[in-house]
């Protein structure tokens, strides 16, 4: 892919994930509404800490976008990150604690960890 192409990746990235992370910080029931998962009822705290760390690794790839070279260890950790969040929600659907269209929203984040691997691993640093 080239430089262009691997921009518009954690372009998207990181506008999904600042959208979704804010979503779950300002209406947290909303979010659980659109993805199916279930909402605490007595705190949405840690729904809302979740949706800031999610929007601030948005802002990470935002950064990557715009310099790919500089900010390939925010990619590393987003590899990371979006691959960690799809197992785990394999594992809550598996288990039966979650539906399978709460599990299929998360799809996007295997795809988005597989694009980042590949990132890290053909795309030379400079």
């Amino acid at each position: 892919m080239s430089e262009t192409g691997w921009q518009r990746v954690f372009l998207a990235a990181g506008l999904l994930n600042l959208v979704a992370g804010l979503l779950m910080v300002l209406a947290p029931a909303t979010a659980a509404a659109m993805t199916g998962l279930p909402l605490p009822a007595d705190s949405h705290l840690f729904v809302r800490l979740a949706g800031g760390l999610i929007a601030t690794m948005g802002i990470g790839y935002l950064m990557a976008a715009g310099d790919l070279d500089r900010h390939r260890g925010i990619v590393a950790i987003g590899a990371i990150g979006k691959a960690s969040a799809w197992l785990l929600m394999l594992i809550y659907w598996l288990n039966g604690t979650i539906g399978f269209w709460a599990f299929a929203a998360f799809a996007i984040d295997l795809i988005f960890a597989i694009l980042f691997t590949r990132f890290l691993l053909r795309f030379a640093a400079r």
